[in-house]
């Protein structure tokens, strides 16, 4: 994730490894692993993800990152929010046309969320 991302969220996310990537040479982050470039970032999740027999890692953000990490993802998980957010980060522009959606499921504003929202799997077409 990137650096504004981490700060935003404000500690590490739990049950797994976390990397922050920064242009910041002295940067910390407690609980996370820090990398000065998206490259450098993969390279580190990956071979965590190898120690423990996985080859799938997650970008979270935020949007530089997305923009930076693009070319490399072969699955997109995307939450789409129903609704307008004043302030809020959007997610830049991917081709349709490059991805293949495989799975969809929407959800209603309840008790939990506040907006209606649907979640896509799409996957890189080859």
């Amino acid at each position: 994730m990137g650096r504004a991302t981490y700060e935003s969220i404000g500690h590490p996310l739990p049950e797994r490894p976390n990397i922050v990537v920064t242009h910041q040479p002295n940067y910390q982050a407690p609980g996370c692993q820090v990398a000065h470039s998206v490259d450098e970032a993969v390279e580190v999740a990956l071979q965590i993800a190898r120690k423990h027999n996985g080859d799938e890692i997650c970008i979270i953000g935020g949007g530089v990152i997305f923009e930076q990490s693009m070319a490399l993802a072969t699955k997109l998980h995307l939450t789409r929010i129903h609704a307008t957010i004043e302030g809020g980060d959007a997610f830049f522009y991917y081709d349709p046309l490059q991805w293949i959606e495989i799975s969809n499921e929407h959800h209603s504003a309840d008790d939990k969320n506040q907006y209606a929202y649907t979640f896509s799997v799409l996957t890189k077409r080859k």
